[in-house]
């Protein structure tokens, strides 16, 4: 297998004319100075990686020439990865899912999901004409945290069918995204509270609301018995009820009666009193228009509040009450395949081989204050998510789990390059299982590395020379790194550019075991003292 290049004014580059054959040899090894090759040579990969022009950027006027083959035929973008000593933008999240679960496993749990993910989007478009959400699932899911959406359906039917209020003001008025409405809630707790004691004495005194030594005959019950009659079958079969002396012959006499209590509750002068107060609190701030308008129409909303909390999933469990019978659907067909979903899972987690490996690679061998994991596993098992990442930061006894952001801004370079890295380890095992010829193209892979990551990187390119499928292209200028990478055996260059700018390629030298060089030049005492710095240099940083 070889790589033909025929290059002219390409980022620098004057001319390049080299074929590389990768025939015996998976890895190509290049020293260059800084400023020299390396970076455009990567540019040209990087931009046909990109599908973007590749150019002299300096002296645009100059024509430019780029003729690569690749294993008998145009390079595609899809033969190439390039790999920069650091590239923060890198994200290699999307190609766990790559290697994460049999197509076998994956052809079913998604079979089992379509009829699952069908009906749900039918409740949740339903579902939007009542909460005025524009996503209902999400809303809910931040409220039951940790589970799906069908499980929290599951939990909750029995509490969804026994719901009895008909909240007819849109989510948001109430539950903003920017929680306006709970600061205003939080910060006016007392004004609040004493709002809802004086509703609760008066209601107390009420001829319909009384309690009884056997509980409270309150605003609850009574919506039970209007929910019981409101089909008027009782009044037809020539029922009646006597409440408060009064006798009631339809549903709409029981919750006219009903209403006008309540209102004259609300109405009373002290509850009123303190609603204007807390009504001029909310037009004071602009923000809270919506809620204002919602509190009017209902001025039941504001007893609420004080568990403000527990009123969001009423008020969540009076839309889904709208749709119940949808929702008995849904939730039988997710309890019917449950038990299979949750055998696909473990099978699927059986064959994380991959990806533990990746994992135990960088932990093991990487000397960072942090370990890496997956938060959510079987989703990018079998539902094609994106993997989170989470990381483990450590501090002698001390351990903290904190996202890929806050850990960057708390690195240095070299631990920033070593999560970098990580980004990479997933890349490249994910190309395992495609099958094809991969370029990977290194461009100081290891600068601003300590020698312990130095000498994982060169550990793990040496493992993965041995797949015949990847042919690897490294490029430093660390010496050190050099001579570690043409150890186990690659096609050796040393570059440099001629006054035409056209880059020569030179045989690989200073290979040796320097050990085996100073035993042959015992006479050569400054030589070998000069041999010995970065041995011991290295030694040093090793035993730190």
């Amino acid at each position: 297998m070889k790589l033909k290049l025929d290059l002219e004014n390409c980022y620098g580059i004057g001319r390049l004319q080299k074929e590389f054959d990768f025939s015996n040899k998976n890895v190509v090894l290049f020293y260059a100075q800084n400023g020299i090759f390396k970076t455009s040579f990567a540019k040209i990969f990087k931009s046909i990686k990109d599908d973007k022009q590749i150019k002299d950027e300096i002296f645009s006027e100059r024509i430019p020439k780029a003729d690569i083959e690749f294993n008998g035929e145009k390079i595609k973008k899809e033969d190439i990865f390039v790999f920069d000593s650091y590239d923060k933008e890198f994200d290699s999240s999307k190609s766990v899912t790559t290697f994460m679960a049999s197509p076998k496993l994956k052809k079913e749990y998604d079979e089992i999901f379509s009829e699952l993910d069908k009906q749900k989007k039918s409740l949740l478009k339903s579902l939007k004409k009542y909460t005025g959400s524009s996503d209902c699932e999400k809303e809910i899911l931040k409220v039951f945290s940790n589970k799906n959406f069908y499980q929290i359906l599951s939990d909750n039917i029995d509490f969804i069918k026994e719901i009895k209020e008909n909240y007819e003001f849109k989510y948001h008025d109430i539950f903003d995204d920017k929680n306006k409405v709970k600061e205003f809630v939080d910060a006016n707790r007392n004004l609040l509270q004493e709002y809802f004691y004086k509703y609760n004495e008066i209601l107390s005194s009420s001829d319909i609301f009384k309690k009884t030594e056997n509980g409270e005959f309150g605003t609850h019950k009574i919506k039970e018995l209007q929910s019981a009659l409101s089909d008027d079958r009782f009044f037809l079969a020539n029922h009646k009820l006597l409440i408060s002396n009064q006798e009631i012959t339809t549903s709409e006499n029981l919750n006219n009666l009903i209403q006008n209590e309540i209102d004259r509750i609300l109405e009373n002068k002290e509850i009123k009193s303190r609603f204007d107060e807390i009504e001029k609190k909310i037009t004071k701030n602009q923000n809270l228009k919506d809620f204002k308008e919602a509190i009017n129409k209902n001025k039941g909303i504001l007893l609420k509040l004080i568990n403000y909390e527990d009123f969001r999933k009423e008020v969540i469990f009076s839309y889904l009450n709208k749709k119940i019978e949808e929702i008995e659907n849904l939730v039988s067909l997710y309890e019917s395949q449950k038990e299979r979903i949750q055998q696909i899972i473990n099978a699927s987690k059986q064959e994380q081989e991959s990806w533990k490996k990746i994992i135990e690679i960088f932990n093991s061998r990487f000397i960072v204050p942090f370990e890496v994991d997956i938060e959510n596993q079987d989703d990018v098992l079998l539902k094609n998510e994106v993997a989170k990442f989470v990381f483990r930061f450590k501090d002698n006894s001390n351990e903290r789990i904190i996202n890929k952001e806050k850990l960057e801004n708390i690195l240095s370079n070299g631990e920033k390059r070593a999560l970098y890295i990580l980004q990479i380890l997933f890349e490249i095992e994910a190309q395992k299982n495609t099958n094809k010829p991969i370029l990977f193209i290194f461009d100081d892979i290891v600068d601003s590395f300590d020698y312990k990551n130095k000498h994982a990187v060169t550990e793990y390119l040496d493992e993965i020379r041995e797949n015949i499928n990847f042919k690897i292209i490294v490029m430093t200028h660390n010496f050190d790194f050099y001579r570690a990478v043409a150890r186990f055996g690659a096609l050796k260059f040393m570059i440099h550019r001629n006054d035409e700018r056209k880059i020569i390629f030179e045989r690989g030298e200073y290979t040796n075991e320097f050990i085996k060089s100073l035993k042959g030049n015992n006479g050569k005492i400054e030589k070998n003292f000069i041999t010995l710095i970065p041995f011991i240099r290295n030694i040093l940083e090793y035993t730190k």
